[in-house]
């Protein structure tokens, strides 16, 4: 994924939540390694970039890549 596809993504996303491979993908366009911040939702598991519990890259850190980009 590209840092062009990321930002698609990143604009549709009502509350930027995506499972844990999209939102590694769209950490490592930007060149923040993964993993980012991730929590359970039922049985599943999906990742937020907008922060939150859990664990990984800092979002804020990601913020800056991406406003920087």
């Amino acid at each position: 994924m590209n840092r062009q596809e990321a930002l698609e993504l990143l604009k549709d996303a009502d509350h930027a939540i995506f499972y844990p491979h999209v939102g590694h993908e769209i950490a490592r366009a930007f060149g923040v390694e993964a993993p980012v911040r991730s929590f359970a939702v039922g049985i599943n598991r999906v990742t937020t970039l907008k922060g939150g519990e859990g664990y990984g890259v800092d979002a804020a850190e990601l913020a800056c890549k991406i406003a920087d980009s």
